[in-house]
């Protein structure tokens, strides 16, 4: 199994990393456009699921790009909303009662359970290619739970990433996302999906 801080190392020495680093956080400052970024995370781990390679795709066809990043928000917003919702119910409610500042707290709690989830459907999604795949909620959560039991210090590693770079929004999005889907599908792709 590789290890996030090998994975990490291996992303950051590919010689496309800063062009496609580069790239999708600019894009990733811009709605709409975030789009083609978001399709160009779902080409690169799909490469990982269906092929079992770390390797940047280009930034060429604009055309699918833009339709696997409507696939991965549609994903994103299927089983992220609520989550959402709930966490703004709660820092209102926190904000009103003068405890604004646990609002970090729940934030972080959100990410740690959000992000296993969203590499669950995702990973699904891209091994089955089948809308179906979507709705098995069951085998999704159970996922999510070993996934969060195995990897607790990748997450909070990843959280700290995404609230350091969050001054720069687009930055924080796409090279959060991009080192932990990647890191997941090739963490759900070692044990096997169905074994989760």
């Amino acid at each position: 199994m590789l290890k996030f801080e090998t994975l990490f190392l291996k992303l950051l020495q590919s010689p496309n990393f800063f062009l496609s680093l580069m790239i999708g956080s600019l894009l990733c400052f811009v709605p709409i456009l975030h789009l083609f970024a978001f399709g160009y995370l779902f080409l690169f781990t799909e490469n990982i699921v269906k092929n079992g390679v770390i390797a940047y795709p280009e930034w060429t066809d604009f055309s699918n790009l833009l339709i696997k990043g409507l696939e991965l928000t549609a994903i994103a917003t299927l089983y992220l909303l609520l989550p959402f919702l709930t966490f703004k119910g709660f820092e209102s409610v926190l904000s009103s009662v003068g405890l604004a500042g646990m609002t970090h707290l729940f934030s972080g709690l959100l990410f740690i359970l959000s992000f296993p989830i969203l590499s669950s459907v995702l990973f699904r999604y891209q091994s089955e290619q089948r809308i179906a795949s979507l709705f098995n909620v069951g085998l999704i959560l159970k996922m999510s739970l070993t996934f969060i039991r195995s990897n607790i210090l990748v997450l909070i590693t990843a959280y700290g990433l995404f609230q350091i770079l969050m001054p720069l929004y687009g930055f924080s999005i796409f090279v959060s996302l991009l080192f932990f889907l990647s890191y997941a599908s090739i963490y759900f792709t070692h044990i096997g999906a169905d074994k989760a």
